[in-house]
């Protein structure tokens, strides 16, 4: 029995419910609002999609119809849109739509008709959701989190229209089945907890289980009627004749609660890394004392300060970094590690141009070098200062062995420079 597609008409309380989510969009919104001011933030487009396996009460406690399988299931897919805060917490909201089938089996029927019969209540009508959903994701690896979520949300659609009841007759008895919504609206509660995935590209890929929970008590009930004689249609809600007797009569009722597998798919459409305060600018000969690296992955080089000067492009530098490496083929990268705020750079290589004016970006940029001297410096010029002076560049090395990170600083007056020493 599939119930008729319809117009969908907003009733009243529908409204209201919208009302409800709207608020909920605007704390959200509130949110994301104060959060951009601190952590590294994502948005993210996605699908996903719930496989639910519900219950129902039967009225005569399934000695006339029985559940067939895992039959009694809903189908929902969904589109969402999501914001994630430091990789740990991500607002969700999205619309669904949901599909539901129970497939049942009346054993006596089938035995005095000689063959499998199944009584199938099917509904493709649009049950439309909307959704909020807050999520926490601890980290438990590079790449994979865990994760726990709440959700909430209402499911709409017209009872009047998708009410539905089908009947034919078989050997001299009647059957009737007969589909009932007792609401137009339903909100629900939705907990889930799975584990998530995160790809080179930064997309991710989780898989969960959760409980669809409906506040209303009961969702939809089934009549299920089979009568002897050989008569046409009965109307819903008339009393049979003598000529056409009750042979069984079930119902089953259900409030649409499930267990659930989730599966979702998230891609990244924007990123915002991590915002750092600049440091104030301060004279050269106290950048040792201001620098305070962090070592991660790579050797954190600490600042040295050479007193001697030289000139490039008519601008004095001085050495304020010093590595070593084992290969004279190198790869540098540079990219803006703070606020990124328009610094435009030029870099040379023993007074030679390998980078000319270049945008720092938080991507990093990368430039395969070949050091042809057995002591080279690699100068930081800066062609401005951004919005926040100074002029900043985080600087990798990498030598095919091991990765070095510093931090070089230049000014209009003067620029800062990394002296590379070869030891193959």
């Amino acid at each position: 029995m599939i119930a008729k597609k319809y117009a969908y008409r907003k009733p009243i309380n529908e409204i209201t419910d919208l009302q409800s989510m709207s608020r909920i969009v605007q704390t959200l919104l509130l949110f994301i609002v104060a959060s951009t001011l601190y952590g590294q933030q994502a948005f993210q487009l996605g699908i996903q999609t719930d496989i639910g396996f519900t219950k129902g009460h039967f009225e005569q406690s399934k000695t006339i119809l029985k559940s067939s399988g895992v039959a009694p299931t809903f189908y929902t897919p969904k589109i969402h849109a999501s914001y994630r805060w430091k990789n740990l917490i991500t607002l969700e909201l999205g619309v669904s739509q949901s599909f539901f089938r129970w497939t049942l089996t009346d054993k006596d029927f089938e035995n005095r008709h000689d063959g499998d019969y199944k009584a199938i209540i099917k509904n493709k009508a649009a049950f439309v959701s909307y959704f909020a959903n807050i999520q926490v994701s601890p980290q438990i690896n590079k790449n994979t989190f865990l994760y726990g979520a709440l959700g909430y949300g209402s499911t709409y659609f017209g009872t009047d229209q998708v009410d539905a009841s089908k009947t034919f007759v078989l050997n001299g008895e009647q059957l009737t089945i007969t589909s009932e919504y007792t609401t137009n609206s339903s909100k629900y509660y939705q907990p889930e907890v799975g584990i998530q995935w995160r790809t080179k590209d930064q997309n991710l890929i989780s898989f969960g289980l959760s409980y669809y929970m409906p506040i209303n008590k009961t969702f939809l009930t089934a009549n299920y009627q089979v009568l002897s004689g050989n008569q046409a249609e009965v109307p819903a809600g008339s009393t049979p004749s003598a000529t056409n007797n009750i042979i069984s009569t079930d119902k089953i009722s259900t409030n649409a609660n499930y267990f659930g597998i989730n599966i979702r798919y998230n891609y990244q459409i924007h990123y915002i890394p991590k915002r750092e305060r600049k440091p104030k600018e301060k004279k050269l000969d106290l950048i040792a004392e201001a620098a305070d690296f962090v070592q991660e992955k790579y050797d954190t080089i600490p600042p040295v300060i050479d007193p001697n000067k030289e000139t490039v492009n008519d601008r004095e530098y001085r050495v304020t970094n010093k590595i070593t490496v084992k290969s004279k083929t190198i790869t540098v990268r540079v990219w803006d590690h703070q606020i990124v705020d328009g610094d435009r750079i030029n870099l040379f290589l023993n007074g030679e141009w390998i980078l000319e004016n270049y945008t720092l970006e938080a991507k990093k940029k990368e430039i395969q070098i070949t050091l042809p001297n057995e002591t080279n410096d690699l100068i930081l010029y800066a062609l401005n200062l951004g919005k926040y002076k100074p002029n900043t560049a985080a600087i990798e090395i990498w030598d095919g062995h091991k990765n070095q990170f510093l931090i070089l600083e230049s000014n209009l007056n003067e620029s800062g420079a990394l002296e590379i020493k070869v030891k193959e």
